[in-house]
């Protein structure tokens, strides 16, 4: 229902936003003329598209320390669908021309898949209550990266944005990225534990308190 309402808000202003910004036959004369609540719900859908943008750059990081990513991915799939094509049926109720309906509905499902994964993972990690579990795990190498992209001069201080962890837990691969290097006493072979939660949706994650 949260997801629901705030696709279903930022889509309907988008809609009228067209109509606001394109000019149309006669110099314009057809746009839709906003009013003070307009106008706040105009800026409003702006903040709510860009800041999910920005919540994308910061959370993007954090899909490699899902353990079951799949699982979200399709369970965003599922729930990316559904929203997408009751908010598309919403929005198109007004339109005669099926163009029109299948132009609203392909633009508010992509739209939809792209950013349920972003809200399903904070969801799953932001309503957390469930306590930390820990697992063993295989440390193979830590990494440090630097933020610059072109390298640094000679003689400049190198500063590390991070480090690039890979472990091995029940035979398979993890491999993410850390602010600090949570084993910096360790070598390649020896046992770690892992902290692990489960979310409010059942999927598994890493969770380190200082990340």
């Amino acid at each position: 229902m949260f997801l629901f309402s705030i696709f279903t808000f930022s889509f309907t202003t988008l809609k009228y936003i067209s109509y606001f910004m394109l000019d149309l036959p006669y110099g314009g004369g057809n746009r839709i003329k906003l009013d003070k609540k307009g106008y706040a719900a105009v800026a409003l859908a702006f903040v709510l598209i860009i800041g999910s943008i920005v919540l994308y750059v910061f959370e993007f990081r954090r899909f490699d320390m899902i353990l079951q990513v799949k699982k979200l991915l399709l369970f965003a799939l599922f729930v990316g669908l559904i929203i997408g094509y009751f908010i598309g049926r919403r929005l198109s109720a007004g339109e005669e021309e099926a163009f029109e309906k299948m132009r609203i509905y392909m633009i508010v499902i992509v739209l939809t898949l792209v950013f349920t994964p972003l809200y399903l993972s904070l969801i799953n990690r932001w309503l957390d209550f469930s306590d930390t579990e820990y697992k063993e795990a295989y440390f193979e190498k830590a990494d440090a990266y630097i933020s610059e992209k072109y390298g640094v001069l000679k003689g400049e201080d190198v500063k590390i944005a991070g480090y690039k962890l890979i472990l091995i837990m029940d035979q398979e691969v993890l491999q993410f990225k850390a602010k600090q290097n949570p084993f910096p006493n360790n070598k390649k072979g020896d046992k770690v534990l892992l902290p692990i939660k489960k979310g409010l949706l059942g999927v598994q994650y890493i969770s380190f308190a200082d990340q």
